[in-house]
């Protein structure tokens, strides 16, 4: 599990390239454990192929290989000069791309309108996250 854990960080880490790393910085990052937590229950569920909880090697193995390749997706999605790294401008430009996801998800969920997401609110976007997920 810990191993599980340690994906989750370096995805978050890799994916987001940085941009999101000064919390003092972020408006956001009160969500940041909400986050988190669908992440890592969407990566266990994802990698645990047997289901039993846990991420035998093979499954830590395909986990890793997985993140690889989604890494890789990421950086080609937002390489616009094509050098095969993310640079400053990149960067910027995909946190503006994200921030824009996010801030399109929490008007769809703020239901009662006041800027946040409550417990219902949350249990709601998660549940819509992971259906979608296991399309």
């Amino acid at each position: 599990m810990n191993t599980a854990r340690i994906i989750l960080a370096a995805t978050l880490g890799i994916a987001l390239a940085g941009p999101l790393a000064a919390q003092d910085q972020n408006p956001n990052a009160a969500r940041r454990p909400f986050l988190k937590g669908m992440l890592f229950a969407h990566m266990l569920h994802k990698a645990d192929t047997d289901g039993d909880g846990k991420l035998s090697e093979a499954e830590r193995a395909a986990a890793k290989a997985k993140f690889q390749e989604n890494r890789q997706e990421f950086i080609a999605k937002h390489d616009t000069d094509g050098d095969g790294t993310l640079n400053d401008a990149e960067r910027a430009a995909a946190k503006e791309q994200i921030t824009a996801r996010w801030k399109e998800a929490k008007d769809k969920f703020d239901t009662n309108g006041d800027g946040k997401l409550d417990e219902a609110e949350r249990k709601a976007a998660r549940e819509a996250w992971q259906n979608r997920q296991s399309r």
